[in-house]
C-alpha cells in the first residue's frame, strides 16, 4: 500500500534508538535483574529491570536534553520514585509474561516522559519574560 502523502518524516524514536541502543537497554535491563534478583528476590529484580530499561530507553530518546540541570533532576527523581517503589512495594516470585510485563512498563515510560516534560517546561516558563 502506498501513501498519497509527499511530506512524511520519520518518528524521532527511530533516527535516536537504534539496535545498538537496544542492546544496551538490554543488557542494563539484564545486569540490574540479576544484581537485584540475586539479594532481593526474583520479584523485585523484574521490577528493577523493568525500571533501568525503561528508563535507559527515556534517557536516549531524550538525550538532547543533557545539557540542561533540570532534565537531570528529573532523572534523579525519577530514579528516587523508582527505587522507593522496589523497595517499599512487595513483588510476588511468580513467573509473569512480557505481555502481562508491556503494560506495566508503558505506565513507567509515560510516568518518566511526564516528570522530564514538568520539568522541561518549568524551566521555559522560567525563563520567559514577564
Amino acid at each position: 500500500m502506498i501513501s498519497d502523502e509527499k511530506d512524511l518524516t520519520r518518528p524521532n524514536a527511530v533516527e535516536h534508538f537504534g539496535r545498538r541502543d537496544m542492546f544496551f537497554c538490554i543488557l542494563c535491563a539484564l545486569s540490574v535483574f540479576i544484581v537485584v534478583g540475586y539479594f532481593a528476590g526474583l520479584g523485585r529484580g523484574r521490577a528493577a529491570a523493568l525500571c533501568a530499561g525503561v528508563d535507559f530507553a527515556v534517557v536516549r530518546l531524550r538525550w538532547e536534553s543533557r545539557g540542561k540541570l533540570r532534565f537531570w533532576h528529573a532523572i534523579s527523581l525519577i530514579l528516587l520514585l523508582q527505587v522507593m517503589m522496589i523497595v517499599f512495594v512487595p513483588f510476588g516470585s511468580k513467573s509473569m509474561p512480557v505481555y502481562g510485563l508491556m503494560p506495566a512498563g508503558l505506565v513507567l515510560y509515560l510516568l518518566d516522559e511526564g516528570i522530564i516534560f514538568v520539568f522541561l517546561l518549568g524551566r521555559k516558563s522560567a525563563d520567559s519574560p514577564k
